[in-house]
């Protein structure tokens, strides 16, 4: 069994170690595996995965005459909230970011974007190496 000391306890001491729980599971409707680790990530640090929301932010708000090039996307929306970058996509269109529409396009933007996350993210270069 895994063991982990407590803060500040003698490390190299078998007897200041308290054992790990097991792993837990979860069905987050993502993956069904169980989950062992869990690391945050600043996006750019481990994965880059602000690309990967571009192009579904881009669907969501395309019906309501909405686009951004992806130059200015980074430097206006990255480290945005959802609600934060629908409403300035929309407010860009034209378009009156009324709370129905800016749920409405995060939805769509949240359905694609996990639609492709799985396949299409991978760690950083210098990471994994």
């Amino acid at each position: 069994m895994s063991t982990c000391a407590p803060a500040g306890a003698d490390r190299g001491n078998p007897a200041h170690r308290l054992p790990l729980p097991p792993p837990i599971q979860y069905d987050v409707g993502i993956t069904n595996h169980s989950i062992r680790a869990v690391f945050f990530d600043f996006d750019g640090t481990l994965v880059d995965s602000e690309r990967l929301h571009y192009e579904p932010w881009l669907d969501a708000v395309r019906p309501q005459g909405g686009h951004i090039e992806w130059p200015e996307y980074k430097q206006l929306l990255t480290g945005r909230s959802d609600r934060e970058a629908g409403s300035l996509l929309l407010s860009r269109a034209g378009v009156e970011p009324t709370t129905d529409l800016v749920e409405n396009a995060c939805r769509i933007k949240t359905q694609r974007y996990k639609a492709r996350f799985l396949d299409e993210l991978t760690i950083e270069e210098s990471v994994a190496s």
